[in-house]
């Protein structure tokens, strides 16, 4: 990475963060719970599922936020007729609140998920 790629990364970085704790700040304040969608940077692994340190800004978005949910849609799957999504709550910050993975299947006929088992 050239020098100068290096300095516009870094200024990046600091205007998502600073982005981010105005959000968080906000949220607070206000009472209003925000969705934010960040899209993931090259993936680091094979199997195409997002994990919280794929995200852009992952270091700012991981440690200011509560919640983080990622949706990854099983594109393989659809060459061999089904159509599944995974939801996977990867980060709650309350104490009361776990994590996990839902599985969701799209009904062609009705042009809606529901939620599968296997």
């Amino acid at each position: 990475m050239k020098r100068e790629d290096k300095v516009i990364s870094l200024e990046l970085a600091k205007e998502i963060d600073k982005f981010m704790k105005g959000l968080v700040r906000a949220s607070l304040k206000t009472g209003v719970h925000c969705f934010l969608v960040a899209h993931p940077a090259k993936l680091k692994n094979d199997t195409g599922h997002v994990g919280m340190n794929d995200l852009k800004g992952a270091s700012s978005i991981k440690q200011d936020v509560h919640n983080i949910m990622t949706v990854w849609r099983d594109k393989a799957g659809e060459d061999k007729g089904y159509h599944k999504i995974f939801l996977d709550m990867q980060k709650v910050r309350d104490d009361a609140g776990v994590g996990g993975k839902v599985a969701y299947e799209f009904m062609m006929d009705s042009q809606t998920y529901r939620e599968t088992y296997d």
